[in-house]
């Protein structure tokens, strides 16, 4: 087993009616607002406690995953087999990588407690 385990952080979805989907999630699993992007009547990007990013941007299917973030104590370690995979990095950053399915990973440097 790999030493380097890598757990989710949080989820993106696109979705068509975001004040919709954020009552959802607010009413039925009990997930609070932690960040709005944009206008607060009408955002553009909702974080709730729990994992959860909606972003308003509707789809020809509907709902859509954006991308998965995954929390990682070494992504030195990461990266390399990502590439093995068609993993290649995209413009938002070196640790954004995009594969060929269409799959978006965020891979977000694991914390750690200083002594």
């Amino acid at each position: 087993m790999r030493k380097n385990r890598s757990v989710i952080h949080h989820i993106a979805l696109y979705v068509e009616d975001i004040k919709k989907e954020t009552r959802l999630f607010e009413q039925a699993f009990g997930m609070s607002i932690t960040e709005i992007d944009g206008n607060p009547e009408n955002p553009k990007q909702v974080w709730l406690d729990g994992g959860m990013q909606l972003i308003a941007e509707p789809r020809e299917k509907g709902c859509a995953i954006a991308h998965l973030a995954l929390t990682t104590a070494k992504p030195e370690e990461n990266l390399p087999v990502c590439r093995e995979y068609g993993g290649e990095t995209l413009p938002k950053g070196d640790n954004w990588l995009g594969f060929p399915d269409g799959l978006v990973l965020e891979l977000i440097l694991q914390k750690t407690e200083e002594p």
